[in-house]
């Protein structure tokens, strides 16, 4: 089959999808807040989805009035009183696990997180060593984290990304495109690359 495609000016209007990333972070927020929130153009991914199931672990409500329309009843940012400790499932969003670990401690004085997959097995070694400085208990196992204690008041430190260490990694093809002479493209590539991780253009 021959198909032939002649350039054409384009009109109308095109929607982008949602982003996941905001989404979890804003049915947070309003999970936290006092009252009800309304979020809106939310797409009911699975990893969504577990943000919601923990949202309603901790005490939080929510109800879908449309097809991408939330409404979320907070729990007004207070620590609440709990027979034993809530119990996360997070599915394999990893989103919400890093999210609800700090989350958990600050509202519940911790609780157990599960997941599926090999969500359970990825590295949390940054929350642990806080932890460690912190006097916070923490028990990892195949299948579940186990944290307890509490969150105070004070400095929490986060090791940063080292793009320097990332930047070759990226620019791997832009170096295979200089050996074979295309030294503009190289140019070009190189700054996008520096872009990605950070780093003003040379």
């Amino acid at each position: 089959m021959d198909v032939r495609i002649r350039p054409h000016a384009l009109a109308g209007a095109v929607t982008p999808p949602p982003s996941k990333s905001m989404a979890h972070r804003l049915l947070l927020a309003a999970a936290l807040a006092d009252g009800v929130s309304t979020v809106k153009n939310v797409a009911l991914s699975q990893d969504i989805e577990a943000t919601l199931r923990c949202m309603a672990a901790l005490g939080a409500s929510w109800e879908r009035t449309d097809k991408s329309t939330l409404r979320v009843t907070g729990i007004g940012g207070k620590e609440k009183s709990f027979p034993e400790l809530p119990r996360f499932d997070c599915g394999e969003s990893g989103s919400t696990l890093r999210f609800l670990i700090p989350i958990a401690l600050a509202v519940a004085g911790g609780g157990v997180f599960t997941g599926r997959g090999r969500l359970m097995e990825r590295p949390q070694k940054p929350y642990f060593d806080l932890f460690d400085e912190k006097g916070i208990s923490y028990e990892q196992t195949a299948g579940a984290l186990t944290v307890r204690g509490t969150l105070t008041p004070g400095e929490y430190r986060l090791a940063g990304i080292d793009h320097a260490a990332r930047e070759p990694r990226l620019c791997r093809h832009d170096a295979r495109r200089a050996r074979a002479g295309r030294r503009e493209g190289r140019r070009r590539s190189g700054t996008l690359c520096r872009a990605a991780v950070g780093l003003p253009p040379l």
